[in-house]
Order: C-alpha cells, then sequence, then structure tokens
C-alpha cells in the first residue's frame, strides 16, 4: 500500500457538484489531497495544498495547473466533473496528465460521443447503430454536453424541430465561441450531432478505476431518472443491478478502457435488458454518487486500486479474467 505521505493528489474543480468535500475526505484517507479550482468550491475542503481559481481566469487553468504541480508536486491528478475532465485533455500533453488520465492519443475520442461511437463500433463492444436523419425513431446527442444535455429521443419532425430552437441553434454557437476563445480546435471543435438508433432497457453505468488500459477495479450500477430544473433528465446511478448485467458491464468497459488506454477513474453509460448491455456513453471523470455509497466503501476501494495498480479481484472483474 502507497504510503499516505509520500503519495500526493491534486483535485481540479471547475464546475459545482454535490460530493466534492465528501470525496476528497475518502481519497485522503489514502494520500495528500491538494485542490486547485473555482474560489467558491474550495470552502470546507480539508487539503494540504490550495490553489484558487477566478471565474475570469479559468481560461489560464494551464498555468495555474503547472504552478500547482511545481509548488505542491503532485503524483496524480484527479478531474472532479466533466468540465475539468475535458479541460485536462484539451491543454498541452505533460507527463503528469499523462500518468492521471493515459495516452493522449484518444482523449478526444473519450470527450466526443461521436467519436467514441464510432470507436465502439470498430473494437466489437456492444453499442447503438448509426441513424438517418429522419429515420424515426432516434436519438439525438449534441457533441461536448455533460449529463443528459443535449440528449434527447426524436419520435417526429415535431419532436426535431423542438430540439433544434432549444440546442441546435444556441447552444453549439456558444460552444464554438468558446473554442476559438481556447485555441483548442483539436479538442473542442464542434462536432455538430450524433444521431443513434433507440436503445429500449434500463440505464445503467459501470464505474472504474484503470492504468495504462488496464482494469483495476470497477462497479457496476442500474439508474433511476432525474429530472434536472433546466429541462432535461439526469441519470443517478445508486440501484442495484443483476449479477449477469454487471458482468457484461464489466467486459465492455474493460475491452473499451484497453482499447483507449484509458487510467485514473471512467464511468460508461449503458442500457440493459434482457441478455444484453449496450454502451451508450463514456463519462471520463469518476461517478460521483456511487464512489460515496455505502459510507464511501466503493470509493475506498477504487482509490486503493487506482493508487496501487494491482487488479482488484471483484466478482465481475474474475468474469472477465
Amino acid at each position: 500500500m502507497p504510503d499516505k505521505q509520500s503519495t500526493r493528489v491534486l483535485i481540479v474543480a471547475l464546475s459545482k457538484g454535490k460530493y466534492l468535500a465528501e470525496i476528497a475526505r475518502i481519497v485522503g484517507e489514502r494520500a495528500e489531497i491538494g485542490f486547485l479550482g473555482l474560489d467558491s468550491l474550495a470552502c470546507g475542503l480539508s487539503c494540504e495544498f490550495v490553489r484558487r481559481i477566478n471565474k475570469s481566469d479559468v481560461l489560464d487553468v494551464a498555468e495555474h495547473l503547472k504552478r500547482a504541480a511545481d509548488e505542491f508536486k503532485p503524483d496524480r491528478i484527479m478531474p472532479f466533473g466533466d468540465i475539468a475532465a475535458w479541460f485536462l485533455r484539451g491543454i498541452a500533453p505533460m507527463p503528469l496528465i499523462e500518468k492521471s488520465l493515459g495516452d493522449p492519443t484518444f482523449y478526444r475520442t473519450v470527450i466526443s460521443r461521436r467519436a467514441f461511437t464510432n470507436n465502439l463500433r470498430s473494437s466489437g463492444v456492444p453499442s447503438p447503430r448509426a441513424r438517418a436523419p429522419l429515420d424515426f425513431p432516434f436519438m439525438i446527442k449534441s457533441e461536448q454536453t455533460a449529463g443528459g444535455f443535449g440528449v434527447a429521443r426524436v419520435d417526429s419532425f415535431a419532436d426535431l424541430w423542438r430540439y433544434a430552437l432549444r440546442h441546435g441553434l444556441s447552444y453549439p454557437f456558444k460552444r464554438r465561441l468558446r473554442s476559438i476563445a481556447l485555441g483548442w480546435h483539436d479538442i473542442w471543435a464542434p462536432q455538430g450531432f450524433e444521431l443513434q438508433e433507440v436503445i429500449d432497457g434500463i440505464p445503467a453505468a459501470y464505474t472504474a478505476a484503470a492504468q495504462d488500459g488496464q482494469m483495476l477495479y470497477g462497479k457496476g450500477y442500474g439508474g433511476v431518472l432525474v429530472p434536472h430544473p433546466d429541462g432535461y433528465t439526469e441519470t443517478w446511478h445508486t440501484e442495484p443491478i443483476s449479477a449477469y448485467h454487471e458482468k457484461l458491464m464489466a467486459l465492455s468497459s474493460s475491452r473499451a478502457i484497453k482499447v483507449l488506454r484509458i487510467s485514473g477513474f471512467v464511468s460508461f453509460d449503458f442500457m440493459v435488458e434482457h441478455d444484453r448491455a449496450v454502451m451508450i456513453e463514456c463519462n471520463p471523470r469518476l461517478m460521483q454518487a456511487p464512489f460515496i455509497l455505502d459510507d464511501g466503501a466503493i470509493g475506498r476501494k477504487m482509490t486503493a486500486a487506482w493508487l496501487d495498480p494491482q487488479p482488484q479481484m471483484e466478482a465481475a472483474y474474475q468474469y472477465i479474467a
């Protein structure tokens, strides 16, 4: 087991989250914790190092990261939330980021709904097939959006028109402006929308710790659909899932991690039904709700696997081996 006094983890948080303090506490049981993020998120955290970023300085996150690395000298970086995960994959690759997040060749793939799904199809992981425009019904997904925002089922032209009014006119334009401002065209350049077949079933997810393309520990959960105040639907993955479906998700997750040579925490969304589990999306960061379940038991196992990379032979992982 790594010595807490010699292992340092820098948590990067650029957006709000319900469980930041709890996650920092769980990881802090095995490592010294540093924090780099928005000033408003630093309150209440117990950390050995804190570097605050004002909202007006977010675009300079690369420079803040370099300074934090020089001052705190972390062994790993842990992005908290989608925005931090995207930003870290958007700056120039550096050894600390590669050790923490994996092969930079696939950074764009794991944050792009289109690139990720295309990769799944070519690697044999069960995934949704592409759908042609106006071939109803289909799922439409806008690029570089988090959670359920920008995702909708379209059953008719009227549904498509409503979606265009809400997402297609203003949101990609704002993304395009931000891409230009950041100068991260290779990572952030808008790719439009992904159209996929509708996959019926129960929402589920598999969250895992990995290193250099090897899954070290993973756990699957069923999902509960929760309406968001902004009008879209989120999925909270906190429900038990059958052992059979968890094994199917473990197989596909291990394959995706290997193909994309991922390091760190990653979560995959699925739709499960009868004898199949279809992978529909990648969240390139830890899944917050499962991490703190059972008083942090899952989070502790994932953290231990991440900081001391030895395969954790849980039941679902044994199925892979």
